[in-house]
């Protein structure tokens, strides 16, 4: 089995940037893996708290770099650095679109870390929470202007073909693979559902010995009767 040493770029706890809870969980299970002998968590700087009051108590080893910044142009640059110092073989991004900032420049910077890293020969991944194709711009308070709404969508898309320029994009929800393989014509896009860190074993669905035993849910009443249930 091939020992890894993994980079993961994400928010963490005590951070209070979006997706530093799915992080703490994240790491509490790639920590558990054979195949990896080291963590590398790159997190945003936190003023208050520390990071590594939030590791696991067991498993591989995982050291802190705190790197980059919320809204921070340097953070493209910055990042870069830290993996090239720490040469791990894959760099896991935990992303959505305004990981990197809430200001446009610096969120779009940010998102172009994966493809500069993958030509700087550091194979990425990147699991990706939302996509553009699924965000409306007016209800969502950032535009309700024609032009601008092509404008934004047309630099969302280019940036998506960034992210899809890694080896492997994962959505978190289904429709997600649908729409960006039909759109971008990729196949390397593939689902990774909320809360599966893990797959639970497939139970023994045979009869267990005795009287069958029942357990149903809904409403009953004069015309919704048990006794219905039980003969079908």
């Amino acid at each position: 089995m091939k020992k890894i040493k993994l980079a993961i770029v994400t928010p963490y706890p005590p951070s209070v940037v979006t997706l530093n809870e799915y992080a703490y969980h994240l790491i509490q299970h790639f920590s558990q893996k054979e195949e990896i002998t080291e963590i590398v968590l790159i997190t945003d700087k936190v003023t208050d708290g520390n990071p590594e009051d939030h590791l696991p108590e067991t498993g591989c080893a995982i050291r802190v770099r705190q790197t980059w910044e919320f809204n921070s142009m340097k953070n493209i640059l910055n990042i870069w650095r830290t993996v090239r110092q720490e040469k791990p073989d894959v760099v896991l991004f935990n992303l959505q679109f305004l990981s990197f900032g809430d200001k446009k420049i610096q969120a779009a910077l940010g998102l172009l870390t994966p493809w500069i890293l993958k030509k700087s020969g550091f194979p990425s991944v990147v699991l990706l929470h939302n996509i553009m194709e699924e965000v409306d711009l007016s209800q969502a308070g950032i535009t309700q202007n024609k032009l601008l709404t092509r404008i934004f969508n047309f630099i969302g898309s280019t940036l998506t073909r960034f992210l899809l320029a890694s080896e492997l994009v994962g959505v978190t929800i289904e429709k997600y693979v649908d729409v960006l393989r039909e759109k971008y014509k990729k196949q390397n896009i593939a689902l990774i559902p909320h809360g599966t860190f893990e797959l639970p074993e497939v139970p023994d669905f045979s009869p267990s010995k005795g009287p069958l035993q029942i357990m149903t849910f809904g409403k009953f009443g004069t015309y919704k009767k048990v006794e219905i249930l039980i003969e079908a």
